[in-house]
């Protein structure tokens, strides 16, 4: 049991790290969609963004469920 806590906690800070990337990484495709002087530019950027924002979901949501696991403890 208290592997498994040390293994949350460990993954918590791994997501938690993992999430503010993602952030950063959103916010550098928004801003790439909206400077885009061509459309496949356009398209590029937003294809990106759309897979991050995707990737930044699901770490959040992995986050969230790893948070609730540790209160349990």
């Amino acid at each position: 049991m208290a592997d498994e806590k040390i293994w949350l906690e460990r993954e918590i800070k791994r997501l938690e790290s993992e999430s503010a990337r993602l952030e950063g990484f959103v916010r550098q495709r928004r801003a790439e969609v909206h400077r885009a002087s061509t459309s496949r530019d356009s398209q590029h950027a937003q294809g990106q963004l759309a897979k991050a924002s995707a990737d930044l979901r699901n770490t959040k949501t992995a986050l969230a469920s790893y948070r609730q696991n540790l209160r349990r403890y």
